[in-house]
């Protein structure tokens, strides 16, 4: 079955209108406002092929001829773009206290990073993403990474989502497709996940062995963060599952598509051709007697017309190409769409004839800088609230989860440290807080580093006599008290 989504084209119904179509039954109320196409629209983008834009006919005087557009895939250049800005391997994530240990093990056992990245990446592309806690059936804590066309807001308020459910694609085979559905939602002060699952008809089928119905994870914070581009729903303020960072450049990315796509046919169409006339293209006799042909009639350089000329000869055309125009048309909308996404005016070349500074780069991406910081408000609570509901799961109670973003892909980590150096020594900042942020560490480590600082500012004399204080003596300082105490 099809659906319409604006532009005019249409795709393939999604999967999980089977999970919606339950749910409702069920007596729940997921949002119904045509948001489910538009994500459909932009998740087509994301993969660089939208059928009511890409595929297109063209009329050659005797018939039209279908015609597939080429495209530069910058939507999922843009989410890839901002994933790996917010979310890269200089991230660091940490609890503080007993939990401390545990919560790294979590984070490497379910390939977090990895993992989470590529949520990111989704989530910016078609709006919204989310993660999920839960405890497998050994007692281990498990973070589940669901794209927004498998989540389903059950109760929010505003942008706020309080209970929501979960969809996940379990078997695909002769046997037919079955459906896993959580649903977590807040019960007498604590989270329960609600456990079932659903053949592809919507029927309710038998949990697996050791999966509960209900249960009562003990927690009272969420088991579930939304993640989502900070910025607002323009399709219905009202729902609330995120934007993509994208929505609303959807005629930037098609200029960027229309520009390439006769660019790349100015030299498809551009190719030297070799107009011949048929009488030089007959057959001729070789000398030993057998016919062949002047020129290989499959050869598409070649032309053949008919010239009631008797010595019309074969004449060569060049087109001249206009690379020089296509190409500025491509980079122009480039920095359009790029400013239009929040990454600043020039953050995608398509032609480099050099390479920036790092202050440049730093002085021209403001804009990118600032994009960052509005996004990482969301990302960053998203993160705490993981951390914060593993720790009640891992039964260590409330604890104290730190972000570090990584800022030296926007700022020179020289520039960074002379900055600090300089309010230091303008008695404007304090060491403590300096350290924090220069090695992106907690509150106790940079202590503990100022603690050495200190410790090692009281050595005075040479570095035989720093070593000599911790106890740890030269050989010559071994052998002169040897000889003293001879004496």
């Amino acid at each position: 079955m099809k659906f319409k989504i604006d532009g005019g084209g249409s795709t393939d119904r999604r999967k999980d209108d089977v999970i919606r179509t339950w749910l409702v039954k069920q007596g729940f109320h997921p949002p119904t406002d045509g948001y489910d196409a538009f994500c459909d629209e932009m998740f087509d983008w994301y993969k660089g092929y939208v059928e009511s834009f890409h595929k297109y006919s063209v009329n050659t005087g005797a018939k039209q001829v279908g015609v597939t557009r080429y495209s530069l895939g910058m939507a999922k250049t843009i989410a890839e773009d901002y994933a790996n800005l917010l979310l890269n391997e200089k991230v660091k994530i940490t609890a503080d206290g007993a939990f401390s240990k545990q919560f790294d093990a979590i984070l490497q056992n379910n390939d977090f990073f990895v993992r989470a990245n590529n949520l990111l990446e989704l989530a910016f592309a078609v709006g919204t993403g989310a993660l999920v806690e839960y405890m497998n059936a050994n007692g281990e804590p498990v973070i589940d990474f669901i794209p927004g066309m498998m989540v389903y807001p059950l109760e929010w308020d505003m942008q706020h989502i309080t209970a929501c459910a979960f969809g996940s694609l379990i078997e695909s085979g002769a046997d037919g497709t079955t459906y896993y559905v959580q649903r977590h939602t807040l019960e007498n002060g604590t989270y329960h996940i609600h456990n079932s699952y659903l053949s592809e008809k919507g029927v309710l089928v038998d949990l697996p062995e050791g999966l509960e119905e209900d249960i009562d994870t003990h927690c009272t914070v969420p088991t579930f963060q939304i993640i989502r581009p900070n910025i607002v729903n323009s399709y219905n303020l009202y729902n609330p599952m995120g934007m993509s960072v994208y929505g609303n450049a959807v005629d930037l990315l098609k200029a960027v598509d229309l520009v390439y796509d006769a660019y790349v046919n100015e030299f498809s169409l551009g190719r030297t051709r070799m107009i011949v006339p048929t009488g030089a293209a007959k057959l001729v006799m070789q000398e030993d007697g057998t016919a062949k042909l002047r020129f290989d009639p499959n050869d598409v350089v070649t032309y053949a017309y008919e010239s009631k000329d008797p010595n019309a000869k074969p004449e060569y055309i060049q087109p001249q190409l206009r690379a020089d125009q296509f190409e500025l048309g491509i980079q122009r909308n480039l920095n359009l769409l790029a400013k239009k996404c929040g990454l600043g005016n020039e953050r995608y070349q398509f032609d480099t004839d050099g390479t920036k500074t790092a202050t440049e780069v730093i002085s021209e991406k403001s804009e990118l800088y600032q994009s960052m910081k509005k996004h990482e408000i969301l990302l960053r609570s998203a993160l705490i609230g993981m951390g914060r509901a593993l720790a009640q799961m891992s039964n260590y109670g409330d604890a104290d989860i730190t972000v570090d973003f990584d800022d030296s892909i926007i700022e020179d980590r020289g520039t960074l440290i002379q900055r600090h150096i300089d309010l230091v020594t303008a008695s404007l900042e304090s060491k403590l807080a300096a350290i924090m942020e220069i090695k992106h560490c907690s509150k106790a480590d940079a202590e503990k580093e100022l603690a050495q600082i200190a410790s090692e500012e009281s050595i005075t004399g040479t570095p035989d006599d720093w070593f000599a204080k911790d106890g740890v003596a030269d050989d010559a300082g071994t052998d002169e008290a040897t000889d003293t105490t001879d004496r």
